[in-house]
């Protein structure tokens, strides 16, 4: 994908029209709708789960996305973003920007490739993390 044609999401989210009151806003509304996109294709889905799992990665993640501080905004944040958004807005720059990506896509990067992963049962232990196993397959080659 060329990376004239191709309009990076975050841009294009950056274009949903914040009715949130300027006073005490504190986080960049394309920020929050972009950590909320990747932390739904990771399979969080509440406000709570979306924020916890923005503040386990590192300062740079969140700086990344567009934040202005180190921090990801907490659940009620979330809560009141998604409360006053725009939905017809969020909806129609979505359906603007896939079509863009879609069309500047080569046949090179329409190859598909499968990603599956599992967190092991009985991994966590009260000092260490729990063990996930992701295995990645390319449909090209058949291996994984």
């Amino acid at each position: 994908m060329t990376n004239e044609n191709h309009r990076h999401l975050l841009n294009k989210l950056a274009e949903v029209p914040d009715k949130r009151n300027p006073r005490g806003k504190r986080h960049p509304l394309s920020a929050i709708l972009g950590l909320s996109v990747v932390a739904m294709m990771c399979g969080y889905r509440s406000y709570s789960a979306i924020a916890q799992w923005g503040r386990t990665y590192p300062p740079d993640f969140a700086i990344a996305l567009g934040f202005t501080y180190p921090k990801t905004p907490c659940a009620s944040t979330l809560y009141y973003c998604f409360r006053d958004l725009d939905v017809l807005a969020l909806e129609k720059t979505l359906s603007e920007w896939a079509p863009e990506v879609f069309t500047a896509m080569t046949e090179e990067d329409m190859k598909a490739v499968a990603i599956d992963g599992k967190t092991l049962r009985g991994s966590l232990t009260q000092d260490a993390q729990i063990t996930h196993l992701l295995s990645v397959a390319t449909h090209q080659l058949g291996i994984t």
